[in-house]
């Protein structure tokens, strides 16, 4: 048997964005084909990539790289970033000292500027780079969806040019795009978060390390930020795709309310308290409510032994309370105990018509909540629950 091969990790759009503003121009001030180019990390790690591309003519050059998302891929995994590089060179006894290229924004977006040896360097966000069009980012409204780290990332690669092959004073223009990044974005919750265009240049670390939550829960602060600049102080914790558009078809509050947090719970609850919202609803299906019911807050699918035994015991503890038959309830029990998944248990109790075992369940996931926010020593909120069913109707909302 082959030893388990260890997870690999990849790159950040930003640092594949850094790295080809660096080969750029470096292709452009040494005139030469670049195969690779290596660049540094904000932790200080020195990685090379290699080029997708590289074409340079005396007055620009054009570099791109494949992102390599490692064993955690995302949806950006696979795109080309690209960047492009252009100059208006200094003017050497009446003449241009070489090319005749004069940089122009032709209507892009200006991200930030910086110097180096005297030379301006301006960095635009071109075709495939998302716009902010929302409050509450990292970013103001209007700017390109080209974030700090990565903008530091990008001026750093740059300065790391010698010196001495940037003429001066000069003008460069470098801007990066993504060719494929509007068709990208769809598949993000971009649009949700108000970043219209294209998709985003990220990363803290450079870094996509695999099975990570972090960029997950990273998402959830944002989005969280993005309804609070809004002036929401209602939002909606959804588990999934499914339970959101059933929760938007039903609530119809702004679209900044509804964030999706998959399995993070507990981290979505304690982000909320925390930056002020009053109520939050926790709208899903009968699967994560059954985990929640039993106390776990973050959800990921496993073993369902834990949940089902709790359906058992909510069956069993409701035969006074709800004038079930102590002999059909046991009955009831015993099989959904002996299900496969909570998705079977929950036909089962459809099916021998105990839907008040569904209340139950729906009243347990607020009342652990609250305990939750409770034993995190936050401040409690109102807490309420919307149960999707598998047809995707509401089955029952608290």
């Amino acid at each position: 048997m082959s030893p388990i091969r260890p997870l690999r990790h990849g790159y950040t759009t930003g640092s594949c964005a850094a790295a080809v503003a660096k080969a750029a121009t470096l292709a452009l001030l040494r005139q030469e084909h670049m195969k690779e180019v290596e660049i540094t990390l904000p932790r200080g790690e020195r990685v090379n990539f290699n080029l997708h591309s590289c074409t340079f003519d005396k007055d620009s050059a054009r570099c791109s790289v494949i992102k390599d998302g490692g064993d955690d891929p995302d949806v950006t995994n696979g795109a080309e970033i690209v960047a492009t590089t252009s100059a208006q060179w200094p003017v050497v006894s009446g003449q241009q000292n070489i090319g005749t290229a004069v940089p122009t924004d032709s209507g892009l977006n200006k991200a930030f500027q910086f110097t180096v040896n005297e030379s301006v360097i301006s960095v635009y966000a071109g075709k495939g780079v998302g716009i902010i069009t929302k409050p509450g980012l990292a970013l103001s409204v209007g700017e390109p969806a080209i974030n700090p780290i990565p903008r530091k990332m990008i001026q750093q690669a740059i300065e790391e040019v010698s010196s001495s092959l940037i003429p001066h004073p000069s003008s460069f223009m470098v801007t990066i795009s993504v060719p494929d990044g509007e068709q990208i974005a769809k598949s993000t919750l971009n649009e949700r978060l108000g970043i219209i265009g294209g998709i985003s240049i990220l990363g803290t670390t450079g870094i996509v390390k695999p099975i990570s939550t972090k960029a997950w829960a990273d998402t959830i602060s944002v989005a969280l930020d993005v309804a609070k600049a809004a002036g929401l102080e209602e939002v909606v914790l959804t588990t999934g795709r499914t339970s959101e558009r059933v929760a938007m078809d039903t609530l119809k509050l702004e679209q900044e309310a509804y964030i999706q947090m998959g399995d993070h719970v507990g981290y979505s609850l304690r982000e909320c308290v925390k930056k002020g919202f009053k109520t939050v609803t926790i709208a899903g299906q009968f699967g994560k409510f059954t985990k929640i019911a039993s106390g776990e807050f973050e959800t990921n699918v496993r073993d369902s032994t834990l949940e089902l035994k709790t359906l058992s015991n909510i069956i069993l503890q409701s035969l006074s309370s709800h004038q079930i038959d102590p002999t059909r309830a046991e009955t009831v029990a015993q099989m959904v105990n002996g299900a496969n998944t909570a998705r079977q248990a929950y036909a089962i109790i459809r099916d021998e018509g105990m839907e008040e075992i569904i209340e139950v369940v729906c009243r347990k996931v607020c009342e652990n909540s609250v305990n939750f926010i409770k034993a995190n020593g936050l401040e409690l909120i109102d807490v309420e629950c919307l149960l999707v069913g598998y047809e995707g109707e509401i089955v029952f909302a608290i």
